[in-house]
């Protein structure tokens, strides 16, 4: 399902529901909410997340915003390439 799809839904999307779209685990989203990466709403008890939003992190991701640099073994190769 494309991003835009999502950013012109009507109300707040279920978190687990938007980790179905965008086969995001709950764990990982469980992480994401904790670091600040996405926001949520909560109602009656459950996290939503607004169509806004859900188009902002998609943005952030596309743009690199949450990558890590590489470390281990694949920061040595990254090094000898270079």
């Amino acid at each position: 399902m494309p991003m835009n799809s999502i950013a012109s839904l009507p109300g707040p999307i279920p978190l687990h529901r938007f980790g179905e779209i965008k086969h995001i685990s709950s764990t990982t989203l469980w992480r994401f909410r904790k670091r600040g990466w996405i926001r949520t709403v909560n109602l009656g008890g459950r996290p939503y997340i607004l169509p806004s939003e859900a188009a902002e992190f998609e943005r952030r991701a596309a743009a690199g915003e949450f990558a890590k640099a590489p470390h281990g073994v694949a920061a040595q190769v990254e090094k000898e390439v270079r």
